[in-house]
Formats: C-alpha cells, structure tokens, sequence
C-alpha cells in the first residue's frame, strides 16, 4: 500500500523483492510510509535480529485514501448467469508523503534536499481477468497509472495574513531546487516519452 505498483513489479522481476511481499521498503523508499519514525528503532532491532519476514510485525500506515471497486463483465448474449464471466478490479490509491508534510500556508515550496511541501501521489489500478471460455486458461492483467503533485520546487513562504491572497515571498535563489525535485521522479520513471505539445521527448 506504501509503494506504487511499478516499484514492486520491478524488484520482484530483478529478484531483489519475493513473490507475496510487496510491503517490504526499501531504505531509501519510505516517503510514504507515514509511520516510518516510530517505527524506525523496532525495524532496525528486528533487522539485526535477522527475524525473518519481520515486516508482518509493523503495519506500514499510509495517510491519504482507498477505495477498491470489483465489476462482473458478464458477456453479451450469456443465456446462464452461471457461466463463465471476466471481472475487472478497479483501486484508487491516494498517499501523502511524510517529508515536509503540513497546513497550507505553514509548509511552501522545497527544502535544502528537494523535497516539496505536502508531495502526494494518487495510482489508480486496474486489474482484469478475462474468461474467454470454459475451455481456455483465464488471463490477468494489470495496469496502473500514477498522478503525482506537490507545492512548488521553489524556496518560498506565504505569510497567513488578512489577504485574501497571502504574498508569495522567495526565500532564495536556488538553481538546483527543481533538479533536486525532479531526480528521484526521473530515477524511479526514466525518461518522458511525451515532450511539451505532445511531442515525443526530444523534440522541438
């Protein structure tokens, strides 16, 4: 639940993650696991432990939302309600990062490490499982699409006044705040495919 679903597919196809353990984080990827401080000092004593599957010890807790939806896709013309049928599994998953998490107007724009003010990503999985007949294997599939949002990637404060519109005031000239922003969404996605305009990246 802590971790997008592209994340896990590829440590368990590298074989860096086993089949059934999709909760288990890596130590550079716990921005949303919201509980990760109070539950730092009891992994890493399990951890040297060496306790086996000792992440079924502490429930990762994610603050945002979930919903998940199944849809029977009866086949048209089906004469039995008894026969075979596809279904197709609809989730919606919202997580708010833990970094530089708070109130709007008390938390603005990056840190001196990239991280921009209450981050959030919203994933939205589709799994089908299509019956083509009784005499065919069922088939699964899987998709996920992820929709990230943040303040900013730019040092400034917006100081709670009378106004309607508080002033955007900048804290500093920073040149590396949005690359610093932009590199673990570029190391964990790779490369845009799309450029501005539609565009295939690269292009003018």
């Amino acid at each position: 639940m802590t971790r997008r679903l592209q994340a896990q597919t590829v440590e368990r196809e590298r074989g860096h993650l086993p089949k059934g353990e999709g909760e288990r984080e890596a130590e550079d990827d716990t921005a949303f696991w919201f509980n990760y401080h109070i539950s730092e000092s009891l992994t890493s004593a399990l951890t040297t432990l060496s306790t086996p599957s000792h992440s079924i010890y502490i429930p990762r807790v994610i603050r945002g939302f979930f919903q998940t939806t199944v849809v029977p896709l009866t086949p048209t013309g089906t004469a039995s309600q008894d026969a075979p049928h596809s279904t197709l599994r609809m989730s919606l998953i919202s997580r708010r990062s833990r970094h530089r998490a708070g109130t709007r107007y008390h938390r603005r724009g990056t840190d001196t490490r990239g991280y921009s003010a209450n981050y959030a990503e919203t994933e939205y999985v589709t799994e089908a499982t299509l019956v083509p007949c009784a005499s065919q294997p069922d088939t699964h599939h899987v998709s996920s699409m992820v929709i990230v949002r943040g303040s900013a990637a730019v040092p400034f404060k917006q100081a709670i006044c009378l106004r309607y519109k508080p002033t955007v005031t900048t804290l500093e000239e920073d040149p590396l705040s949005l690359s610093l922003s932009l590199s673990p969404l570029g190391a964990a996605e790779g490369d845009p495919i799309m450029g501005e305009g539609g565009r295939p990246s690269g292009q003018t």
